[in-house]
């Protein structure tokens, strides 16, 4: 009976992700934090109640649950705004992946699979050598060794700040900054930037229109959905809502991206 039952749930997703594809997804480049010792780090992500599987599995739920409808319905105030990357550089070639996120901290994650951040309001910097692994510092006390990393952590802030522009910026609260928040994966292709975080947040950067989609927690552990649309309107939408009164086409079809686009991480 389980066999029956694992297939027929294969056969639905397969279908939920077929009749709303698209387009294909192919991965032009991606980037993760270094797994350390956790040789089977992508098994215990993708596996029941790991981060990837929990994204998945509530982007699958939304799909199948939600009726399209004309338009949106009015996006609510979460309890807290909504963290997002506001800016970013690729230069994961030779130095890494830089990005700026709305509450002023900045991070990379480097070309040696390594990550180090800078939180302003508390000036404290934080290194992870591997997945799940963080060390924080004040900022006038980082140790020597990363005195090479901590260069290219300002290299990369000085110019995102002076060069890019906002995209979709939302002030997210200074005082409660995220302790070891890191960028555990990122990966780009010819439609979209992705990006998932330690916390658990995505958020998917689509080029054409400088659109945006993130899936993240409210501080009751609800799943939120935020779209920035064209005139970079923010809106934020507890997927419960969703369920009951409906999205539009377009940020539909964003959502479904987004998933097949985790899907190839």
């Amino acid at each position: 009976m389980e066999d029956e039952e694992d297939e027929d749930k294969e056969e639905e997703d397969k279908g939920v992700l077929d009749d709303l594809s698209g387009f294909p997804v192919h991965l032009l480049m991606r980037g993760s934090l270094n797994d350390g010792r956790w040789e089977a780090r992508e098994e215990a992500e993708w596996r029941a109640g790991g981060l990837m599987e929990t994204l998945d599995r509530a982007l699958r739920t939304c799909l199948k649950e939600t009726p399209l409808v004309e338009n949106n319905p009015e996006g609510g105030q979460p309890s807290s705004p909504i963290r997002m990357v506001t800016k970013w550089v690729d230069y994961s070639n030779k130095y890494g992946f830089g990005y700026l996120l709305s509450d002023g901290s900045t991070g990379v994650l480097l070309a040696d699979g390594t990550h180090i951040a800078l939180c302003p309001q508390g000036q404290r910097v934080s290194y992870c050598a591997e997945a799940h692994r963080a060390a924080s510092f004040l900022r006038r006390e980082v140790p020597a060794s990363l005195a090479m990393k901590m260069g290219v952590l300002h290299f990369f802030t000085r110019y995102m700040q002076e060069w890019l522009m906002e995209g979709g910026h939302q002030q997210a609260s200074p005082a409660s900054p995220p302790s070891g928040l890191s960028l555990l994966h990122f990966a780009k292709s010819e439609e979209a930037l992705l990006m998932v975080f330690s916390d658990g947040t995505l958020q998917v950067n689509f080029y054409h229109d400088r659109t945006k989609v993130l899936l993240s927690r409210s501080e009751e552990g609800e799943f939120l959905l935020t779209f920035v649309d064209r005139q970079r309107r923010i809106s934020t939408f507890p997927l419960g809502t969703l369920a009951l009164e409906g999205w539009a086409l377009p940020l539909r079809d964003r959502v479904a991206y987004a998933l097949r686009m985790m899907r190839c991480l």
